[in-house]
């Protein structure tokens, strides 16, 4: 068993962490850490909350570099980093916009800027560990945030225009009527990170495993979307052409394999749907259901791909070739 890490907890104030970090002494962005990603509005509604005297989450520190010149320990930030940056933005008047729910820093009455300054931040610091560790503290503590689920979390971080142009799709379709989604599900916000992955995919040009591009497009496309009404555009037209079909309920085609791999072709093929789409679909999903009795069929790839590792790359392209093959050439 390892030895228990055992932290400091202190509580500096701004003006302190302020000065802390224009000094040097308080690294924001090691090289573990991703870059500045918080959107204009995230920024304003995290100081309206400080100025409103609420709290919020505790900031994790380490030792870092010796400063030999200076003769002092740099410390690094290991969690924290987009809340002390928008401190900092918001001290410095650094935003790239004219803020709109808080008034700026320097407009603020006296009073109030003590108020800020003497706000007190929940500071824990691991001491000095060693670089393996300090980066596995921190995939820890992000891990335990997108347990959550990744959905909520990158909802929360970032909510800018690649998640705006998904929740739009969401408000014109009706995704519920394809029975794809349990009803938690829902309430656990499955259907936006459905959308989110259909939409990495088109934007990627070709699968990939898992979620592993969703988070990269979302924070890519997180201030500014340039295909934001074009994806828009693209996926509600894409729903309607499926929605119109009138598959059954039970068929293979709401299995969520299967649906996000329909959604994606038909999405890519939408100015071009043969008019015997539905025939097709038919079609293939009885090759398909017909090949778990016969596994010499030419179908009993997809067969297994509808069922075994549904989220590889592989299992995903397998699928769609099939889709396409058999009913959109």
């Amino acid at each position: 068993m390892t030895q228990q890490i055992k932290p400091s907890v202190t509580n500096p104030s701004i003006a302190v962490v302020y000065k802390t970090i224009e000094r040097g002494e308080l690294t924001l962005q090691p090289d573990f850490q991703r870059k500045f990603v918080w959107t204009h509005e995230h920024q304003e509604q995290f100081i309206e909350t400080i100025l409103k005297g609420f709290p919020f989450p505790e900031v994790y520190t380490c030792d870092g570099e010796i400063n030999v010149a200076k003769m002092l320990t740099v410390k690094s930030v290991i969690d924290g980093q987009q809340r002390l940056t928008t401190i900092k933005n918001y001290i410095d008047n650094e935003f790239k916009e004219p803020l709109k729910l808080i008034p700026s820093y320097d407009s603020l009455p006296e009073a109030r800027k003590k108020s800020f300054l003497g706000y007190q931040i929940v500071m824990r610091d691991l001491g000095e560990i060693d670089e393996d560790t300090t980066r596995e503290i921190f995939r820890r503590i992000n891990l335990t945030k997108f347990k959550l689920d990744n959905i909520e979390i990158q909802n929360a971080i970032y909510d800018g225009e690649f998640i705006q142009a998904a929740k739009f799709v969401l408000d014109n379709i009706e995704l519920s009527k394809f029975g794809v989604f349990r009803e938690s599900e829902f309430t656990r916000m499955a259907d936006l990170h459905f959308i989110l992955l259909v939409m990495a995919t088109i934007e990627n040009q070709g699968y990939f495993a898992q979620d592993k591009m969703v988070e990269t497009l979302v924070a890519q496309n997180n201030d500014k979307y340039p295909a934001k009404d074009h994806m828009i555009s693209l996926l509600i037209k894409a729903f309607a052409i499926i929605s119109d079909l009138n598959i059954p309920n039970d068929s293979m085609w709401f299995r969520k394999s299967n649906f996000f791999t329909l959604v994606c072709e038909v999405a890519k093929y939408v100015d071009n749907i043969p008019d015997d789409f539905f025939d097709k679909l038919a079609a293939l999903e009885e090759n398909v259901m017909d090949a778990k009795k016969n596994t010499d069929s030419d179908y009993a790839k997809y067969y297994s791909c509808m069922y075994q590792a549904t989220h590889s790359r592989s299992a995903r392209v397998i699928r769609s070739e099939y889709l396409v093959e058999d009913c959109l050439k």
